[in-house]
C-alpha cells in the first residue's frame, strides 16, 4: 500500500509519499497553499455546477500540480 498525503501551508506545500517498503519521499509544490486552496475551491464549484467546461482546465492544472510529481513513482509500483 502506498499512502499519499499533502501538507498545505500558507507559503509552502508538499506531497508526502509513503511507499510499501516504508520509505518516505517528499515533493515540494511550486505554489503557495493559498493558491492551491483557491484552485481546489474553484474546481469544486465548477465541477458541481458544470455550467461550463472550466472544471476540465482546472482538473488538468491540479493533476499537473499534485499527481505529476509522483506519477513515475506510482507507475513504478504497478510495473
Amino acid at each position: 500500500t502506498t499512502v499519499v498525503n499533502t501538507i498545505i501551508l500558507e507559503k509552502n506545500s508538499y506531497i508526502i509519499l509513503q511507499l510499501p517498503d516504508g520509505k518516505v519521499k517528499s515533493y515540494s509544490l511550486p505554489v503557495s497553499g493559498q493558491e492551491i486552496k483557491k484552485m481546489v475551491k474553484q474546481w469544486r464549484y465548477d465541477l458541481e455546477n458544470q455550467e461550463n467546461a472550466r472544471y476540465l482546465l482546472l482538473s488538468r492544472k491540479l493533476y499537473q500540480l499534485l499527481i505529476k510529481p509522483i506519477e513515475a513513482e506510482l507507475s513504478a509500483l504497478t510495473a
